[in-house]
């Protein structure tokens, strides 16, 4: 039997496929190692000796890292917005309040949606980060992948990267349940991204969920694969606090509206 929460679930999936943010989520990182893969062929394409560097970080890591740093916190607020576009330009949202459904599904089933599409958009990454080091390893016999034990440390990767985005997710949840406008999500994004960067040494920075993905990558380099960081338990921490407080707001909405 189809719960309401089911339901409700599959309609953010069908509503979402008109949605730009559903496709910069999937795709970002197909873009990303795309461009990334053909940059490093084209400039490996005169090299015969072979890299005595780990290929995984000085290669790889080296070249997406401004990428998911800087441009994917971006990506998520647009996707996050998208969820609540349709509502806002339709008003949308008074006709979803009066009908028999329960409120918590409606937003239950954004949550879920939301953690569904970071889990997939991590999982391409981390398919990715693996098919690209196949490819080059094998058009390219200069870059000894096979010879770094990375294998472990690419999962601590995948891991912390679903953890880092939903993180950031989260926040951008409960942003877009409290402004109409794209524009200031997108801006939130910018802004604590300039922060993360520009404060990277400062003690507080530990606590702006964008500077997660700044930490993800750093702990790439040196091959970290301790989960229970600092960084890991505030951002788990971030999520169940955002969510509670995105519940609220969306709640307030609802009673605003009928």
């Amino acid at each position: 039997m189809k719960t309401p929460l089911y339901r409700l679930f599959k309609g953010e999936i069908f509503k979402s496929k008109r949605e730009l943010g559903l496709y910069f989520m999937l795709l970002f990182p197909i873009a990303v190692f795309s461009f990334v893969d053909v940059y490093i062929m084209y400039d490996s394409t005169n090299l015969t000796e072979v890299c005595t560097v780990n290929p995984w970080v000085f290669i790889l890591q080296r070249y997406i890292w401004a990428f998911y740093t800087l441009l994917y916190p971006i990506v998520i607020s647009i996707f996050c917005f998208s969820l609540f576009d349709i509502e806002y330009k339709n008003d949308y949202l008074k006709k979803l309040f009066t009908l028999p459904v329960n409120t918590s599904n409606i937003f239950g089933a954004k949550v879920l949606y939301i953690i569904m599409m970071s889990f997939m958009s991590a999982m391409i990454s981390y398919l990715l980060l693996l098919l690209s080091a196949f490819i080059l390893e094998n058009v390219y016999s200069i870059y000894p992948f096979n010879s770094y034990d990375y294998s472990f440390a690419n999962f601590i990767f995948f891991i912390r990267l679903f953890i880092a985005t939903l993180s950031i997710a989260s926040l951008q949840l409960l942003v877009s349940t409290s402004f109409k406008t794209f524009v200031i999500p997108i801006c939130i994004a910018g802004v604590g991204v300039v922060l993360s960067l520009i404060s990277q040494r400062a003690e507080f920075v530990v606590f702006i969920p964008y500077f997660s993905l700044f930490d993800l990558m750093n702990k790439y380099q040196y091959g970290s694969t301790d989960l229970l960081g600092k960084v890991e338990i505030i951002n788990v921490t971030y999520i169940f606090v955002f969510i509670t407080f995105a519940y609220l707001k969306f709640i307030s909405l609802c009673k605003k509206r009928i």
